[in-house]
């Protein structure tokens, strides 16, 4: 009988590898545009799509840019074995209409067979000999989020930037994820606060590769994150949260942890920093989907 966590885990691969690539629909209400294979220097080349906000081939106005993992999971429901997805468009077109946030430009950044190893921050794994070895039992591959996030600040955000109407400046960009998109948005903002001022850590995947290495990996994230977080004199915001259920009931005790930390860097809930917890979510499309307006209104709102 396997334990209750491997089947987690086990379920959260199967739905991660069970993800399709189907045409990609525009929708009525938004422009999209796709960037086939962007290349990502000796990473995997992956798709990057791009969703313009309302009424922007009639203005001349700059926007804030939001850069999202998983990309093909953000925007049409077809994508995943469960019919499901953040439906990110229709959200944040909503929010825009009732003036609960700036208009946005979203980016949607494709992940590939290699997520694990691009999005698991460096940094804190190897920096610990002990914790590295450990993990390098596990991931058997060279951990890969330090070259994913260069390609994202040095030749992405400079494409997007030229390309389309942005405010490029830290103060307008944002990075969020889920999970391990999580982990990897937090480590793209301590690694390069000059880019990023807003990061957005949905169901945060704290215990890293399996339970048995859960507290050495998330005691490193999280001291790592403490070490580095932007000083709170600064404009940055971070966002996190939690569900109770499936592999989100796995998180309360790390998150709790983090939200201490947050406190002794001298971050306020609900000014530079918050931490939701929702009782009954899970760790899928359905339950992102339906709290992706607490981020984008605490990073975005007016």
């Amino acid at each position: 009988m396997k334990p209750r966590w491997f089947i987690i885990y086990l379920l959260s691969f199967i739905f991660i590898i069970s993800c399709k690539d189907p045409v990609f629909p525009i929708k009525k209400t938004s422009t999209f545009q796709r960037v086939e294979e962007f290349s990502f220097g000796s990473l995997s080349p992956r798709n990057v799509d791009i969703w313009l906000p309302p009424n922007y081939d009639e203005s001349l106005k700059r926007y804030p840019v939001l850069y999202m993992h998983d990309g093909q999971m953000i925007f049409d429901p077809t994508y995943c074995w469960n019919g499901e997805s953040w439906e990110v468009d229709s959200i944040a077109t909503q929010l825009i209409i009732n003036d609960l946030i700036e208009p946005i430009i979203i980016v949607g950044i494709w992940s590939t067979d290699k997520r694990y190893e691009e999005y698991c921050p460096h940094e804190p794994i190897t920096s610990n000999p002990q914790t590295k070895n450990r993990i390098q039992e596990i991931i058997k591959d060279e951990i890969l989020s330090d070259q994913y996030l260069d390609i994202i600040v040095s030749q992405l955000k400079p494409f997007i930037d030229k390309t389309f109407r942005t405010k490029p400046e830290a103060q307008h960009t944002a990075i969020l994820g889920s999970s391990m998109g999580g982990l990897v948005s937090l480590y793209a903002l301590c690694k390069f606060p000059n880019v990023f001022s807003k990061a957005g850590c949905m169901s945060t995947h704290w215990p890293g590769p399996n339970k048995e290495l859960a507290e050495i990996t998330s005691r490193a994230f999280i001291s790592y994150y403490s070490k580095n977080l932007p000083p709170t004199v600064s404009e940055h915001k971070i966002y996190f949260d939690y569900g109770t259920e499936t592999l989100d009931s796995l998180y309360a005790p790390f998150q709790l942890l983090m939200d201490e930390e947050m406190k002794k860097n001298n971050y306020t809930n609900n000014k530079n920093w918050l931490t939701n917890r929702y009782e009954g979510h899970g760790h899928s499309e359905i339950y992102w989907r339906k709290r992706l307006a607490d981020p984008l209104v605490f990073l975005f709102g007016k």
